[in-house]
């Protein structure tokens, strides 16, 4: 497991006083209100910033960073990777998990078969959605109670129970 998660991803610049806008990548935007430091990470550095202020607008996050006081610097930042370490995540309610800690599994049906490596989550709104490759093809599990069996994190494995017609979509 890595011991940092990826909760965002920094737009633009807001105004002239060096805020940005932040996209959530998780389904609850306001868990960016929570934060008190974060790392950016771009290609080629990583800095750590304290957060100095950050609100809500609309679907995404204002966020002022201590030492960057104007447009120009905010800009910079644009595209970097809003890091946090593990200890400073929010807690998760049973059955949830960090795409992060999701991703490159290997997923197993319920009779024995491997269907491939989790590549990537969707999130719909009603539920999420796992994305799983192999060399021949790409299939799509709703991640719902009839689904999804079991969830290793430890071991990367994912047991599921395909429902009847999944694999043929």
């Amino acid at each position: 497991m890595n011991d940092r998660l990826r909760v965002g991803i920094v737009g633009k610049a807001q105004g002239i006083k060096g805020e940005v806008r932040v996209h959530s990548v998780s389904n609850d935007v306001s868990r960016l209100l929570e934060l008190h430091n974060v790392i950016l990470k771009s290609k080629k550095t990583e800095i750590n910033y304290e957060v100095a202020s950050a609100r809500i607008q609309k679907d995404f996050c204002i966020m002022r960073f201590k030492g960057v006081e104007d447009r120009n610097t905010a800009e910079v930042l644009n595209g970097s990777e809003v890091l946090i370490k593990r200890e400073d995540s929010a807690e998760l309610e049973d059955n949830e998990f960090f795409v992060g800690d999701l991703i490159d599994s290997q997923v197993i049906t319920d009779d024995g078969r491997n269907l491939g490596k989790l590549v990537d989550v969707y999130e719909t709104g009603a539920n999420d959605v796992y994305v799983v490759k192999n060399d021949d093809k790409e299939l799509m599990i709703p991640a719902i109670k009839d689904c999804i069996i079991k969830v290793d994190t430890e071991n990367l494995i994912i047991t599921v129970h395909l429902l009847p017609g999944l694999e043929d979509l």
